[in-house]
């Protein structure tokens, strides 16, 4: 038996979009959970952008293999500098996500970073 009677639904996000809604130029950097065991893909765990004010790209997801299988990671943090050299992290638990995303929204001001919606 694979799953038991009142098990909670995963809940994770495997892709997202970032958009920079601060006054200047950012670094960001999305860091996918790194699976103990995983072969070795080419895959990185993290993906690196410099995005413009009003910019948004997308972090495409990541396939992991292990053990003959594969499946998405899931991302565990988004981290941001700012032009000015503030840093900043956000960490999963993200706010809004109750199961599994295949897309979601983060955006960055000067005050932090957002985790937003799929809808939005």
């Amino acid at each position: 038996m694979c799953c038991r009677s009142g098990a909670l639904p995963p809940k994770f996000v495997e892709s997202c979009s970032i958009r920079n809604d601060s006054d200047g130029d950012v670094q960001v950097r999305v860091t996918y959970f790194k699976h103990p065991g995983e072969e070795e893909t080419g895959s990185p765990h993290q993906h690196e952008v410099s995005l413009s004010t009003g910019q948004t790209h997308r972090a495409e997801g990541r396939i992991v293999k292990c053990g003959g299988c594969e499946f998405n990671s899931k991302i565990v943090s988004i981290e941001a500098t700012l032009g000015d050299g503030r840093k900043m992290e956000l960490h999963e638990p993200f706010d809004g996500v109750h199961v599994i995303e295949p897309d979601w929204l983060f955006t960055i001001d000067n005050q932090g970073i957002r985790s937003v919606s799929s809808n939005t």
